[in-house]
C-alpha cells in the first residue's frame, strides 16, 4: 500500500495538470490510478507509431481486409486514453474498409489523421512521466 502511494505520488509530481484533465476519463477508466495510464502510455508509445505507419499503408495500398485488423488494434490502443472525436472516425474508416468501400475509408480517415496523430503525440507525452 505505501509502495503504490509512493508511485502515485511520483506520477502525480510528473504529470502536468493539463494531462490530468485531458486524460481525466482515461484516469477514470484506471480507477484513479495515474501511475498505472502513465504506463500504460509508455507501453503503447513503443508500438502505436509502427502500427500507425502499417495502418496508413495498407489503406493507401487498397488492403481493406488487412486495414479493419491493423485498425482495430490501433483503435485498441488508443481507446484507452480517448473514446471521441478521431475514435470514433476511426471507427468509421474500419467499417468503411470492411464493407469494401476504399473512398469512403480514404475519406474519412483524412479527417481523422491529424486527430489521431495529436493524439498519439498527447500520449508519448503522457507515457514520458514514466521515466
Amino acid at each position: 500500500m505505501i509502495a503504490k502511494l509512493i508511485r502515485l505520488t511520483t506520477a502525480a509530481l510528473v504529470v502536468t495538470e493539463e494531462q490530468k484533465i485531458r486524460f481525466a476519463t482515461a484516469i477514470d477508466r484506471v480507477a484513479g490510478d495515474i501511475d498505472l495510464l502513465v504506463s500504460i502510455a509508455a507501453i503503447v508509445t513503443e508500438d502505436v507509431p509502427a502500427v500507425f505507419a502499417k495502418f496508413k499503408e495498407q489503406l493507401a495500398t487498397g488492403m481493406l481486409t488487412e486495414v479493419t485488423v491493423t485498425g482495430h488494434q490501433l483503435k485498441g490502443m488508443l481507446s484507452t486514453f480517448e473514446t471521441r472525436g478521431p475514435i470514433v472516425l476511426l471507427q468509421e474508416v474500419i467499417s468503411s474498409a470492411r464493407k469494401g468501400n476504399q473512398q469512403e475509408a480514404d475519406d474519412t480517415f483524412h479527417r481523422c489523421a491529424a486527430g489521431i496523430s495529436s493524439l498519439i503525440e498527447e500520449i508519448k507525452q503522457l507515457g514520458a512521466a514514466h521515466s
